[in-house]
């Protein structure tokens, strides 16, 4: 299935799948506080990015398991990021403000809403 941004799942999809699940879990639980966290490190050709979910300080990185040493997702674990000594913390954005830039900017929102809407029609009949 090519799902746009997660079609080689987990390599490069740490933005979108750490959205998407902070987008759930906020509808969830809008009570807690939710972050986005961008971590940088230097290759010898540019920057590199890796994004994970953080809820309350917990550590949620649903594609950390695309590097070699992990074999396993994170879910809730406690600070640091095991990986924080590689991807230094170079940003931190509360989800909702993410959100806005990644559905305007990145998924082309009014797109998305199409489709969006097609799915829903297509769920009421087939219900």
């Amino acid at each position: 299935m090519d799902i746009p941004h997660f079609f080689s799942f987990p390599e490069n999809c740490c933005e979108g799948a750490s959205l998407f699940l902070g987008y759930y879990l906020f509808l969830r639980f809008p009570d807690n506080k939710f972050e986005i966290i961008r971590g940088l490190t230097e290759s010898a050709y540019d920057h590199v990015y890796h994004l994970w979910l953080e809820v309350d300080g917990h550590i949620f990185d649903l594609t950390i398991d695309q590097f070699p040493e992990y074999e396993n997702p994170i879910f809730n674990s406690q600070q640091p990021h095991p990986m924080s000594d590689i991807f230094i913390e170079d940003k931190r954005l509360e989800l909702i403000i993410y959100l806005d830039y990644y559905f305007n900017k990145v998924v082309e929102s009014e797109r998305f809403t199409k489709s969006f809407c097609r799915f829903s029609e297509l769920v009421k009949i087939n219900t």
